[in-house]
This record gives C-alpha cells, sequence and structure tokens, in this order.
C-alpha cells in the first residue's frame, strides 16, 4: 500500500515532532467543541507553487532540495485529487517538515476538515498558526474565519478582524472581503464606513461578486463614500456579468434613472 510505504520513508524527526506537537500544541480545541470545521468556516486548499514563486519558504535552512520538496508538494497535489487523501496527507507533512508553507498549510486544512484524521486535531490547529504566523495569507484568512466561526476554537472576532487584515494587506481578495464585512458591520471592533469601503474595493477588483455588490449599494447609497450612481452602476453590472440576479436588477433601475430626462 502506498501509503505504509510513504509513511517509511518519512524522517523520523517529522514523526517525533507531529507527536510533540500533538502534546504541547498552544491552540487546543475544547472537548465541548466540534472536531472539525465545516463548509465556510475555513478556507481551500492552496495549489502547490511552482519553484521560483514568491512563496515565503525556509526549506533552504533545512538542507533539503528545493526541487524535490515541490515534487513532494505536486504529488501530494495529485493524490489528493484523486482521493487518495491519507497518501496525499503524508506527503503534505513530509513537505512540511522541510519547511513548505503551502504544504504546511494544506495538510492543516485537511485535518480541520476531518479529511483525515493524522495528525490530531490540536496539533493540525497549530500547524496552521505556525502558516500564518510565516506570513501565508491563505493560512492568515483561514485562521480568521475559524476565529470568527468559534466552533472548532472560541470565537474571537476581535483577533478575526486582526488576521484578515494581516492577509488582505497582502492582496488576498477573499481576506478583504470579510475584513470589509467586519467594518461594516462593527464585528470585532469599530464600525467605519470608510475602512469598509476601501477593503470592499479591493476584493471587488480582484473580482468578488458579493463585495462588487456592496460597494455598489455603498457608492448607491453614499454610505463611506461620496454618492455616485454612474461607480454604482459600473460595480453592479461587475456583478451582475458574475450572475448575481439582484445586481441585475439593480443595474438595470439605475442604467433606466441615468437615462431619464433629470427635472431642472
Amino acid at each position: 500500500m502506498l501509503g505504509l510505504r510513504l509513511l517509511a520513508q518519512l524522517p523520523l524527526a517529522l514523526i517525533t515532532g507531529i507527536v510533540i506537537l500533538s502534546q504541547t500544541a498552544t491552540v487546543a480545541a475544547p472537548s465541548a467543541r466540534a472536531e472539525t470545521a465545516g463548509p465556510g468556516m475555513i478556507g481551500a486548499l492552496v495549489i502547490p507553487e511552482q519553484p521560483g514563486s514568491s512563496e515565503p519558504d525556509d526549506s533552504h535552512h533545512r538542507g533539503v532540495d528545493p526541487a524535490e520538496i515541490q515534487r513532494w508538494a505536486d504529488r501530494a497535489h495529485q493524490l489528493y485529487q484523486n482521493g487518495e487523501i491519507e497518501d496525499a496527507m503524508l506527503l503534505y507533512l513530509r513537505a512540511a517538515a522541510a519547511g513548505n508553507l503551502t504544504a504546511l498549510y494544506n495538510a492543516a486544512v485537511i485535518r480541520i476538515t476531518g479529511q483525515s484524521y493524522l495528525p490530531t486535531l490540536e496539533a493540525a490547529l497549530e500547524m496552521l498558526r505556525q502558516s500564518a504566523d510565516a506570513g501565508f495569507p491563505p493560512a492568515q484568512f483561514s485562521y480568521g474565519m475559524l476565529f470568527e466561526a468559534g466552533t472548532i476554537m472560541p470565537q474571537d472576532r476581535r483577533t478575526a478582524r486582526k488576521w484578515y487584515r494581516r492577509a488582505a494587506e497582502q492582496g488576498h481578495p477573499q481576506a478583504a472581503g470579510a475584513l470589509a464585512a467586519c467594518y461594516y458591520l462593527g464585528r470585532g471592533g469599530a464600525q467605519d464606513y470608510r475602512q469598509a469601503a476601501h477593503w470592499y474595493r479591493a476584493a471587488a477588483v480582484a473580482g468578488d461578486a458579493m463585495s462588487q455588490f456592496v460597494l455598489a449599494s455603498m457608492f448607491e447609497r453614499g454610505l463611506g463614500v461620496e454618492a455616485d450612481l454612474e461607480r454604482a452602476l459600473h460595480w453592479y453590472r461587475a456583478a451582475a456579468m458574475q450572475g448575481d440576479v439582484a445586481a441585475e436588477v439593480k443595474q438595470r433601475e439605475i442604467a433606466a434613472h441615468l437615462a431619464a430626462p433629470q427635472e431642472q
């Protein structure tokens, strides 16, 4: 069985590290809470970056050939897509031990979402935290989602907002939308429509349909920005082109209003 062969090839230090990490993780899931995160509570897996990418990585400090680590990550992704979850997990863990942040993050997500039970949930949460601390935007966004959901970790919306901001400032569109919602609704801190508009714009430019719709409504109402029906129409149209039915209705409404003769 491939999984057993791969397990036999894993460095002893990694296997020992998993055991120690499981025993000493600083982020623990209380027994009364869920053992996995459901859909919408954590981000998706990330396709391994290709060599030469700007992904933070410290494998060069560990004496491992980056090309070999890339092969582990690529193979893990292939196995995952084929439904061979446990085999994929073993390779992700191996690449993670060599310093690959994508692999560290993906292994954590697979475990936290209950697709595998290796390693423990506590260890997976610590892996996610380490990836987020290292500056990996998908991990920062996902860590924020877990704090906001409060299902497998104590709910802390202020901390969620902090992690969303860290990811958003690195250009993560989903984090920008989540941060915008925090400001718009006053979750995890003060309500601030100007900040909400700023981050909704960042997510809208990146193509997020929901952010496009909300930003359009803010331009329509002059909420956090100067009222501007032309800009509202632009963003409603952008959302409508992605299949947003409500945006399509608003697009027609505002277009008709702008085309109508204006009273003097």
